[in-house]
């Protein structure tokens, strides 16, 4: 399925063309394949639905833009009550858009990072997106906002109500001292 979004893009770089439409769809399995990304970088992500791409490639008389837009919806747990939440991400893109071989000092990191690069006249669009994505992608995910979590005692879902252990605790090292009150009264 991934193939739709590796774009030929000889007909632009012609002159043929001045801009080319790129939509299509990659699974969450596609991101494994075609990046060193793994998903439990994206945190506690339980699946992902496919990948929702749209955008276009336009030159402008030899300066060439990408803009894309992606969407994905997936299933998280919640980072405090482990509940599973159904969000989505949307991602947008704008890069320049540049053939591998003809910048300056295609060697140094930083001029290159600031490019997307065509090889052979194909454009790797899949992997742009997942680097977008792995950037944008939530370290944590919350239920609310407010969510308290659960008991670190018992496991009691705190957003549910109260557990009934206690809420302070003497230090361990300290607990000695505590008899020696009881024994005074």
């Amino acid at each position: 399925m991934c193939c739709e979004l590796m774009v030929d893009v000889r007909s632009v770089l012609s002159g043929e063309r001045s801009s080319i439409s790129i939509s299509g769809r990659f699974l969450p399995e596609d991101i494994a394949a075609w990046g060193d990304v793994d998903l439990s970088s994206f945190g506690d992500i339980v699946s992902m639905k496919p990948v929702d791409v749209t955008g276009v490639l336009t030159n402008r008389a030899g300066y060439m833009r990408l803009t894309l837009d992606a969407d994905v919806g997936y299933t998280a747990r919640c980072a405090r009550c482990q509940k599973l939440i159904e969000t989505s991400l949307h991602v947008a893109i704008d890069k320049t858009v540049a053939v591998k071989g003809t910048l300056a000092d295609e060697e140094a990191d930083d001029i290159v990072d600031g490019y997307i690069l065509i090889e052979n006249g194909t454009l790797n669009v899949i992997s742009v997106i997942i680097e977008q994505f792995a950037l944008d992608f939530p370290m944590r995910h919350l239920c609310r906002e407010d969510c308290r979590g659960l008991c670190p005692k018992c496991g009691k879902d705190l957003n549910e109500g109260e557990c009934g252990c206690p809420k302070r605790e003497i230090d361990p090292r300290l607990e000695i001292l505590k008899t020696l009150l009881e024994d005074k009264n």
